[in-house]
């Protein structure tokens, strides 16, 4: 087989298709765009990174199928041994005719290339072409330049009559296989933002041809032993097909990814579906619980949105159980009776989600780990919380949680919601957008109810995509203005080189101020590098609301704002890295500057007590009580617990009560200086009878002369 050149209509759509960009990324990612082809325009539809560019030209739609996401090229020659072959699927909207195939190679040499229909392979490498009925002789030798750009094939080479032919039902895989140098190198595309989702089985599986019983090559996979490669959707690789007549295109259903869930039933799921020619009639939401391999299906109610696009809403009914794991897709299908399945199996990404429960439901805070944050700078507020004596939620991690929903941010206990939520990060993109209102954001929905919120984020709005280095003003009806009282904001100042030069030293702005006043002679110092992070901290100025509350030692310029909101909530949003107030010395805590400035946020702005009030200055640099082992225990358990005081000796009690609040023995009680202490109770009452089976509480208090510190654990005792 010879390759020739195409005919000169053929070669001119190839070129204005290709030279057409494929879409724009945009900060928000990946969205399902217009897919209507009225009066020949050329809309998009993206499949997770498979992208359709159509254009509608002498009663025939011209479809560009594209793997390729747009960022830097990387030379896919290092995955490739000599006479090594690797393959790209191509879903079609409808039955097409195959006209070209194209791709992007960084080294000459002579391919040998292979078309495949899903379902059909072959054994023998040197004759994998059963397109159709009438198999195709051989690989193609696709001769390639090498030139950095796009190389086409024309596959209407074929006898008069003749093309390759696939149904609208099935996917078709383009592949090549290199010489004996492993040549030509065709460049890859850095998909590990998308997780492939056909053909429906695992990609660590390896690819190869296989010659059927019925005389058809079919392409199958099989497990491979070796590490797992994401071989096909990384080629950097083009199909354009044409679709005749009036072709009938199957929709597609996307639905959003759920955060995991405190909620037990009623849980609300979203998707975004569209049909390129005509409407969605109806849409279904599709789930299964774990341990059971039963498929509930729920109807979904669809709203349009736009043209031929529409948002499916439904929900899960329940109830369900802690650490249930639902996994969900939604499918729809068009007026014309095509559904968005592909031979029965989801053409979207099966998503998941899990069913938890608060760690501390009666906590006064709710500890929220925004974008990139570790679960040592979580320790930092944890450990802060402890020392000043105030309860909270073990820190939620939206990035491995999937984000935060309402049942977490408006949970409430006995009627009881969040005294105070700390939300820390760095980028935050769970909050809601500065320079908008989400009326419907459970965060918004909390502040409007009277809560307290304190943002410490240097990169928030980085995050939401606002311009670095120039100021950018906020509006009355915006969350930044309403919420946190700021009405500009300048995002990494003094850019050079990439490098922030924010400032790392903040002064309180006025000495009565109840937050910063501390402040005020003596800053707060900022060590980034000692948490391993760069410095982007913001400048903000407060509205007229607003207030102030620290002045960069550097700059000069504002940073950081309270407000008390006309609703009855209260806010202090600091544009820098709170958990930066790091002592260098030891890493592993905060400096007394961290404290003391908690403590006027908590609780001289916020007005909230901890469950022991105790002053800054005059509590334990380190306390803590650790769990009994062995828990559960049967006859003795040990208990550890550690002082390291500023003012000691100290008067310790360690205390022992039953469910019902009485005490049952007293383990210590006497002055004790700073180190670790370990006390084992052998399960007997302050009159050395054995106690009977059940749930007990040990209670640690320290006590000095203004202030008193409590830690409790819960013990499990099994006779």
């Amino acid at each position: 087989m010879h390759k020739i050149s195409m005919r000169p209509v053929f070669l001119v759509i190839i070129l204005a298709l290709a030279a057409i960009p494929l879409c724009a990324s945009g900060a928000g990612g990946y969205k399902l765009g217009l897919t209507s082809i009225n009066r020949g325009e050329a809309k998009f539809v993206e499949e997770t990174g498979l992208r359709h560019h159509l254009v509608s030209t002498n009663g025939m739609v011209i479809d560009t199928m594209t793997w390729c996401n747009g960022v830097p090229l990387r030379d896919f020659g290092n995955y490739l041994s000599p006479y090594d072959s690797t393959v790209n699927w191509f879903k079609p909207l409808a039955p097409c005719s195959l006209y070209a195939v194209g791709g992007v190679f960084s080294s000459s040499g002579t391919a040998r290339l292979f078309i495949c229909r899903y379902g059909y392979s072959s054994s023998d490498s040197s004759h994998p072409w059963p397109v159709t009925d009438n198999e195709l002789p051989g690989p193609a030798e696709w001769d390639i330049s090498g030139t950095d750009g796009w190389e086409w094939y024309d596959f209407r080479i074929l006898p008069e009559g003749y093309v390759l032919q696939f149904p609208g039902d099935s996917l078709f895989g383009v592949g090549f296989g290199s010489d004996v140098y492993g040549k030509p190198y065709i460049y890859m595309d850095d998909y590990s933002l998308y997780e492939p989702i056909y053909p429906p089985y695992n990609y660590t599986q390896h690819w190869r041809f296989t010659y059927g019983h019925d005389g058809h090559w079919y392409f199958v996979y099989y497990y491979s032993q070796g590490r797992p490669e994401h071989w096909c959707p990384e080629i950097m690789m083009k199909a354009v097909v044409g679709y005749y007549g009036n072709p009938r295109f199957r929709p597609t259903a996307k639905s959003e990814q759920r955060s995991n869930t405190w909620l037990r039933e009623n849980i609300k799921i979203t998707a975004q579906m569209s049909d390129p020619d005509g409407w969605i009639t109806e849409a279904t939401l599709h789930y299964t619980v774990s341990g059971s391999e039963d498929t509930a299906e729920v109807p979904m109610t669809l709203t349009e949105t736009k043209g031929s696009n529409y948002t499916a809403v439904s929900y899960l009914p329940g109830p369900f159980v802690v650490d249930d794991t639902i996994s969900y897709w939604c499918t729809c299908v068009d007026n014309d009776g095509n559904s968005s399945d592909w031979m029965g199996f989801p053409t979207e990404e099966v998503k998941s989600f899990i069913i938890k429960e608060p760690q501390n439901p009666g906590a006064q805070i709710l500890l929220v780990g925004d974008g990139d944050v570790s679960g040592q700078r979580a320790r930092y507020y944890e450990n802060l919380l402890d020392r000043l004596g105030y309860s909270y939620e073990p820190t939620w991690f939206t990035e491995e949680n999937h984000g935060i929903d309402s049942s977490v941010v408006l949970h409430s206990y006995e009627g009881k919601a969040w005294d105070a939520v700390i939300w820390f990060g760095w980028g935050c993109s769970n909050l809601p957008r500065p320079d908008a209102l989400e009326a419907d954001h459970p965060l918004i929905r909390y502040l409007n109810n009277g809560g307290e919120l304190f943002i410490a984020d240097q990169d928030y709005f980085w995050k939401a995509g606002l311009p670095s280095g120039v100021e950018t003003s906020f509006h009355p009806g915006e969350f930044a203005y309403d919420y946190l009282g700021v009405e500009s904001c300048v995002s990494d100042p003094h850019m050079q080189d990439t490098i922030s030069l924010g400032d790392t030293t903040f002064y309180g702005v006025d000495v009565d101020n109840p937050v910063s006043g501390s402040f005020y002679d003596d800053p707060v110092e900022l060590h980034p590098s000692c948490i391993g992070v760069a410095n982007w901290a913001d400048y903000t100025q407060a509205t007229r609301e607003g207030v102030d509350i620290f002045k960069g030692g550097e700059s000069g310029e504002y940073s950081g704002t309270r407000l008390g909101g006309p609703k009855g909530f209260k806010t202090v949003f600091l544009p820098w890295s709170f958990e930066a107030i790091v002592d260098c010395a030891d890493t592993s805590t905060l400096t007394p500057q961290a404290d003391t400035l908690m403590w006027h946020i908590l609780h001289d702005w916020f007005e909230l007590e901890g469950v022991q009030t105790i002053r800054p200055g005059f509590v334990p640099r380190s306390f803590s009580l650790s769990q009994n082992y062995p828990n559960p225990f049967n006859a003795t358990t040990i208990i550890n617990y550690e002082l390291r005081i500023k003012n000691s000796p100290v008067r310790t009690t360690l205390k022992i009560y039953n469910i019902l609040g009485e005490e049952v023995v007293t383990l210590v009680n006497k002055r004790q200086r700073p180190g670790f202490y370990q006390v084992v109770w052998d399960g007997k009452d302050k009159g050395g009878r054995d106690v009977s089976s059940g749930i007990y509480f040990c209670r640690l208090e320290v006590k000095g002369d203004s202030w008193k510190v409590v830690k409790t654990r819960k013990m499990l005792l099994l006779r």
